[in-house]
Order: structure tokens, then C-alpha cells, then sequence
């Protein structure tokens, strides 16, 4: 069942963050876990994303987040709603951009954990019949031991849908977006599997997916077939 939080319950550790959840600690129990906050504008609004919560009350998978919580809307037309979810300690987008120290660590071994662990979770929500959308290394964390966790799975949807109103700023996001998104198409669960290819693609050559290309520049070719080029053979596991 949901659980209702206060979120004065918990003290930010940071005001910031790059990723859309910020990092916080529960005062009692000192537990770390990561708040993101929803801005309900409108009653659909606040409709959609109570749906979305009553999905995430109900997902029971090791390799996706959990919900912890999160605190009720005040009214119906204009409300604030904040999700607590348990997710791990970095994102696998850090470990690959080299931005934290648990580089050091991430090894072929680490390598396949988040691989198989990627797939089992994605597996999970389509069997399911939930599409993430959007998965990508900054939507995925790691614990300290590497396990992933999928997570900001925010609009569960039904297995077709229209992707076109979403709008994506950077080249991170754009990247693994599969060409029905991108043309805003009508798409299947296939989108998340073509995201998937171009995670693995990333997790095994460490070179980040058409990075030279501009926001621009790339969905055109992405639809066109463009996809990453293998430029260098890739190493057996050690």
C-alpha cells in the first residue's frame, strides 16, 4: 500500500542536483533515499501522476526503484507532490562519464551485473506491460555493490502511446531515444530495448553514443539508420 510521508521528516543533502531527484536522509531513521518533486498543474495533471504512484506502489523488483513514499496533494488544481524512492548511491551515467570514485571499482564484473540486471528489470515492466520511455544511464543507479535500479519511471504507460509533445534539450537525452520517439510516432515496447542496445553499447566500449553530433543533427540521421560505429574491437572479459 502507499505510505504518506511528511517531508519534514527528512533533511535534504543536497539543493541541487543534475539528476531530477535530490538526495535526503529520514531524521529518524538515517536511511539515504532520493525525493523528486512534481508540480501537479491542473486536476489531469494530479489524476496522471497519482496513477503513476499507484503503479510504482505495486512494482516488486530488485532492479528497479522503490517506492518508498510520497507526501499528499493539497487541492486538486495546484499541487505539489513529493515521491521518495530507494534508489543507490550513483548513477550509472557518473560511473561512465568517470565523475565519481566508484570508477576505480567498475570492472567487466561490474560491467555484466548491470547489464543482465538492466535487462531483468526492463523485462519486468514489460511483462507488466509498462514502457519506460526513457531509459538511459541517468535513469539507472547503482548501489554500492553495482547492482542497478531502474528508476524515474514517472509516466507508465499502456503498451502504444504518443511520444511527440515531449521536448529533449541535450545530446545525453536525445541520445538513446529510439527513431518512432524521435519522428513521434505511435511506438511499442521495442523503444525500450532499442535504449538498452545503445546502453550496452556505452557500458562496453566506455565511448559515449554520437557524441559528436549536435541536438540537431542527430535525431535526422538516428531516423535516417545512423547508429553508434564500433570503432574499436571490444575486449574479452578478464
Amino acid at each position: 500500500s502507499n505510505v504518506l510521508l511528511n517531508v519534514d521528516d527528512f533533511t535534504k543533502l543536497e539543493e541541487e542536483s543534475n539528476f531530477e531527484f535530490i538526495k535526503i536522509k529520514d531524521n529518524k531513521t538515517k536511511e539515504i533515499y532520493y525525493m523528486k518533486n512534481i508540480v501537479c498543474l491542473g486536476y489531469p495533471f494530479l489524476k496522471k501522476t497519482l496513477k503513476t504512484i499507484e503503479v510504482l506502489s505495486k512494482i516488486n523488483n530488485p532492479c528497479i526503484e522503490k517506492l518508498i513514499g510520497f507526501s499528499p496533494p493539497k487541492d486538486k488544481y495546484n499541487a505539489n507532490i513529493a515521491i521518495v524512492c530507494d534508489l543507490g548511491v550513483q548513477s550509472l551515467s557518473s560511473i561512465l562519464h568517470q565523475k565519481t570514485n566508484l570508477c576505480n571499482k567498475w570492472n567487466d564484473t561490474k560491467k555484466l551485473i548491470n547489464a543482465f540486471g538492466i535487462a531483468y528489470g526492463m523485462d519486468y515492466l514489460h511483462s507488466n506491460n509498462i514502457i519506460h520511455c526513457n531509459l538511459a544511464p541517468f535513469n539507472v543507479f547503482v548501489n554500492d555493490n553495482f547492482y542497478p535500479k531502474i528508476c524515474d519511471i514517472v509516466s507508465p504507460v499502456k503498451v502504444q502511446g504518443n511520444y511527440s509533445t515531449i521536448k529533449y534539450d541535450s545530446i545525453e537525452e536525445l541520445s538513446y531515444l529510439s527513431p518512432e520517439i524521435l519522428k513521434g510516432e505511435s511506438y511499442t515496447k521495442s523503444i525500450d530495448v532499442y535504449s538498452y542496445g545503445i546502453i550496452l553499447y556505452e557500458i562496453f566500449t566506455g565511448e559515449v553514443p554520437f557524441q559528436n553530433l549536435s541536438v540537431f543533427k542527430l535525431p535526422q540521421l538516428v531516423i535516417k539508420g545512423e547508429r553508434p560505429k564500433f570503432v574499436n574491437p571490444i575486449p574479452e572479459c578478464q
